[in-house]
């Protein structure tokens, strides 16, 4: 407020010295100019002070993934199906996938943490040591250039198959049947109790 009153002095001694149309319409042109620089200030301060706080040093950012548990389902089953189709002996070959779990994910923490010690004493001379300690943790959020939030994850932790169900043409032959057993085991990194091989109806 202060800003203004001063500025308003001056344009008032500028008017009264020289009373011009110009010297007004220059007047007015230096208000806009004043006005449009402080409202810059006023509003581009906040946002300044809000990434502040969602910056961290030292920490790997790394972006949450969009796939789903039931994506990653998929993505194992095709790639289950599209690497035992290839052993030799086997036709057309079905893959269903069980998960245990859910996909978590483990976020990154803004993590600030105060101590104070103070010592007291009392009437009789006695001194007590008094510790205080005071921990407050917060999920780091950056903003996106579309202006969406998330969360900077730190680790992600895939869901565990509970299962696996493989139907193949050839199956029926034992060896054919323990050549699968073997690529799901390795593949998933299963036992082999897990895993159930049938053969595919003609």
């Amino acid at each position: 407020m202060e800003l203004f009153k001063n500025i308003n002095t001056f344009l008032k001694k500028i008017s009264n010295s020289q009373g011009k149309n110009i010297n007004t319409l220059f007047i007015y042109l230096l208000i806009g100019v004043i006005i449009l620089t402080a409202g810059s200030i006023l509003f581009d301060s906040p946002g300044s002070e809000r990434k502040a706080e969602n910056t961290v040093t030292n920490l790997e950012k790394r972006p949450v993934k969009e796939e789903s548990s039931i994506e990653y389902k998929h993505i194992l089953e095709k790639q289950l199906k599209d690497i035992l189709s290839c052993i030799n002996g086997v036709g057309r070959v079905e893959i269903m996938i069980t998960l245990d779990t859910d996909e978590e994910i483990q976020p990154a923490y803004n993590i600030s943490e105060t101590r104070k010690n103070t010592e007291e004493k009392d009437t009789q001379g006695g001194i007590r040591n008094i510790a205080e300690f005071n921990s407050d943790k917060k999920v780091v959020i950056v903003r996106e250039q579309g202006g969406n939030e998330k969360p900077v994850v730190v680790k992600e932790i895939k869901p565990r198959v509970k299962g696996v169900i493989v139907v193949a043409e050839g199956a029926e032959n034992s060896a054919i049947e323990e050549k699968l057993t073997k690529a799901v085991k390795t593949v998933l990194n299963i036992p082999v109790y897990k895993i159930k091989v049938l053969p595919m109806k003609k």
